[in-house]
């Protein structure tokens, strides 16, 4: 089995400095972001993570609730034959 990937962060004047090693190699790739791009980018994960919510909450109430609408249906059609 390979090595987890570590993280180490550095900070800076407005920037800050993520190294990332991965695998035994020890070889590390360099990310900088300025703060302005880390709130952009903070802002994008939570409405990512609000419309995924919302879409599993859809596919649940209607996985749930539309089979029992359909039977319920099908049972006054039946009552009115």
């Amino acid at each position: 089995m390979g090595k987890r990937p570590t993280a180490s962060v550095t900070s800076g004047d407005s920037r800050e400095r993520y190294l990332v090693r991965w695998g035994g190699t020890g070889r590390s790739y360099e990310l900088r972001l300025r703060a302005s791009w880390r709130r952009w980018i903070a802002l994008l994960v939570l409405v990512f993570l609000g419309l995924f919510g919302g879409l599993v909450w859809v596919t649940w109430t209607l996985a749930h609730g539309y089979p029992l609408a359909w039977y319920e249906d099908r049972r006054k059609v039946r009552l009115e034959e």
